[in-house]
């Protein structure tokens, strides 16, 4: 009997330490009212105006504040900046700041603070942003940016991450140090960036919204899913993302953890090279659009979904995701032809069938589509090896060089409304680092694209939408496939858990349900 009251101490005991690791059991433990948030890959930076990823987004959205905010209902806020006018051709808008703002490192956030952020945004991301021709301070509280035209999105533009305010005093003393010691105004101050393993954030105890319930904030950085869900389950994490759906019904079946859906704004996409390699060679699809639309009718994405998401999401027929604005709701971009697959095979030169190079990253959110595209175009004679590259060298390999045959990757909604896809990785300037990585050089698609961004009339914009999604099918630049949920996991206990369509999330929010 004493043994076994022993025994059963020893295990209270160690139950006991496993709940304060975790964050949310232990009042005044050292530990209490922390979340750990697992990540499947390392930040790159903590630098909100060079910023490119979404894992990356995650801390440093939490350690800066942007200049608007986007509301869960999809609707925008004032966030540094409290108030805007517009003038009367939609091409300059003025804004006043929010004072009283202060960054982690002490100082007042003051209009030379915006003025910097913003263009040093404008800079990096031409992409987006190159629509502002210069910004400029107008007085002590307010600032100013003017456009090269009007354009309609550029509030959505002012929300996202991208968007947010750093010292410019610490950044210019050390712009190259500054990912690496971030100073904004955010809910959460940096503390450690232990490389490989984890970076830890604290409660910012001067953030102009008030003080937020978690004091402490750590990204643990964990490359295998199946790990994410076991230190998830043993307590040793507190949450992750980029749940796959194979995952699901673990996820939901244990009472001690909740999963987190909202409809994802990325468009994983059967993606073609359309122009040339590094070395100055023609892509093997790049003027043999025969040859794109033998591939692309030869895929049932009926099929597709089932393997690659378990049916989780519907097949996508447009580039788009369906909550954009104008979407055109009974558009027929159902392509599904074996027939007419190896009709266009033969006209395109390969009767005999051909073998091409499929590239993706290593997360099985890319492998799996790649997977099951291989074996759908097997039914025409076209064989696709896959190679799995690790992140950095697949951004290298295919955004920056161009040296792939097709890929999977995603055309990203970052706010609702097509041209947030669609001029990046369209349109025809933005071939090269603006992200046109599939080199598409199509003049009617360059008009539609830039009529939907220049015009106000709802009507035209709508028409804008329409044809864009008809010359992605008619011409098979590329093949959407799905836009899959945004999946979130995490311990029951957490409340205030959101994540939105682009895989933002708002750690402000979050407490653990016993924290005092």
């Amino acid at each position: 009997m004493k043994r076994k009251i022993c025994f059963l101490l020893c295990l209270a005991m160690l139950l006991s330490t496993a709940l304060t690791a975790c964050g949310g059991g232990d009042e005044g433990g050292s530990a209490a009212n922390e979340v750990v948030f697992a990540v499947p890959s390392e930040p790159t930076t903590m630098d909100a105006l060079t910023a490119g990823e979404r894992i990356t987004y995650l801390p440093v959205h939490a350690i800066h504040d942007t200049l608007l905010y986007e509301n869960a209902d999809g609707t925008l806020s004032g966030n540094l900046v409290e108030s805007w006018e517009m003038n009367d051709d939609g091409t300059e808008y003025t804004m006043k700041i929010r004072e009283g703002v202060k960054f982690h490192g002490g100082q007042d956030m003051t209009v030379d603070d915006v003025v910097f952020s913003l263009q040093k945004t404008v800079e990096n991301f031409s992409g987006q942003y190159g629509v502002i021709t210069s910004v400029e301070a107008v007085d002590d509280t307010h600032f100013k940016f003017t456009m090269e035209y009007a354009f309609s999105p550029i509030l959505n533009l002012l929300a996202l991450t991208n968007a947010s305010v750093v010292c410019k005093e610490t950044y210019e003393a050390d712009p190259e140090g500054y990912g690496r010691k971030p100073n904004g105004t955010g809910p959460f101050k940096f503390v450690e960036w232990v490389s490989g393993d984890r970076i830890v954030l604290e409660r910012n105890e001067n953030w102009w919204k008030g003080e937020v319930p978690l004091e402490k904030l750590t990204f643990r950085i964990i490359a295998e899913e199946a790990t994410e869900l076991i230190a998830l389950e043993a307590g040793d994490v507190d949450a992750y993302i980029q749940v796959s759906e194979t995952n699901r019904s673990t996820i939901e079946s244990n009472p001690d953890l909740k999963m987190y859906s909202t409809p994802g704004g990325q468009v994983y996409t059967l993606a073609f090279n359309n122009g040339t390699y590094s070395n100055g060679e023609e892509s093997i699809f790049a003027n043999n659009k025969a040859l794109r639309q033998a591939i692309c009718y030869s895929i049932n994405k009926e099929d597709v979904v089932a393997l690659a998401i378990d049916n989780s999401a519907p097949p996508l027929y447009t580039p788009f995701p369906n909550f954009i604005a104008n979407y055109p709701a009974d558009f027929d971009g159902n392509v599904y032809n074996l027939d007419e697959a190896k009709a266009k095979l033969a006209e395109a030169g390969y009767a005999d069938g051909l073998t091409v190079t499929i590239k993706t990253t290593t997360q099985s959110g890319y492998t799996k589509p790649a997977e099951a595209v291989m074996g759908q175009v097997q039914n025409i004679g076209v064989t696709m090896e896959l190679e799995q590259l690790e992140r950095g060298t697949y951004l290298q390999e295919v955004y920056n060089n161009f040296d792939y045959d097709c890929t999977i990757w995603a055309v990203s909604c970052d706010y609702p409304n097509m041209d947030s896809g669609a001029y990046r990785r369209f349109y025809s300037g933005n071939i090269g680092p603006a992200n046109n990585y599939m080199q598409i050089n199509d003049p009617e698609l360059d008009d539609a694209i830039m009529t939907n961004r220049t015009t106000t009339d709802a009507a035209e914009q709508a028409e804008c939408v329409l044809r864009v999604c008809e010359i992605i099918r008619d011409e098979s630049y590329c093949l959407p496939l799905y836009a899959a949920m945004t999946n979130l996991a995490a311990n029951a206990d957490l409340e205030g858990v959101n994540v939105n369509y682009g895989s933002v999330v708002d750690f402000s929010t979050w407490s653990w349900a016993d924290a005092e």
